[in-house]
């Protein structure tokens, strides 16, 4: 609702974190990009994770993830209450998959148990997957 009050069409609304492979499997018939957009705070951001990983686990890589660029809100629906448009940020999912799991204020074993999990759930992709972006933007070099 918030996104078509602010002129962000084709929106579609997943309960909560409710996004299953039900979801997935409609949407992929569809030949559509999904654009995560989940809450701006921790639950949130690990529901964007699962999110992703469950369409890498199926072989769906057209995904992105749109956040919030002001950190005080937490969710289109405030923006909504306050009739204020919000500034938002679209990144390629698996640019903010890396960047999450792999973020600075994890120690180094929680680091190494996320870049397993990474490699856990790139491993059965296809290695002749066309990029929309230079894979090297990916990582920092």
């Amino acid at each position: 609702m918030a996104y078509e009050f602010f002129n962000y069409n084709f929106a579609v609304c997943c309960l909560g974190t409710a996004f299953t492979k039900e979801h997935l499997f409609l949407l992929k018939k569809q030949n559509v990009e999904i654009c995560f957009s989940l809450d701006n705070d921790k639950a949130g951001m690990d529901a964007s994770i699962r999110a992703i990983e469950l369409c890498l686990n199926y072989g769906f890589t057209n995904i992105s993830v749109i956040k919030i660029k002001d950190k005080s809100y937490k969710d289109m629906g405030e923006f909504l209450e306050k009739n204020k448009k919000p500034l938002l940020t679209k990144t390629h999912a698996f640019k903010f998959y890396c960047a999450y799991l792999l973020r600075s204020e994890l120690n180094t074993e929680q680091k190494d148990i996320n870049y397993k999990r990474i490699l856990k759930n790139i491993n059965p992709l296809s290695p002749f997957m066309t990029l929309k972006i230079p894979l090297k933007s990916y990582c920092k070099v």
